[in-house]
């Protein structure tokens, strides 16, 4: 059998899937931050940004 294996990239392939997982995580945080946060203000009358300045 040969060696099949490629010359290894400039970017570590294992960095792109990292780098997108840490990317989709930092969304759905977002995201729930957003919805936490509209909760906090329209339901529970909470005070908005615009009330602290």
């Amino acid at each position: 059998m040969t060696d099949t294996t490629a010359a290894s990239p400039a970017i570590d392939s294992s960095f792109i899937p990292l780098a997108l997982r840490i990317f989709a995580l930092s969304v759905v945080g977002t995201g729930l931050l957003f919805v936490l946060n509209n909760y906090l203000i329209f339901w529970l009358d909470w005070p908005g940004l615009s009330n602290l300045f």
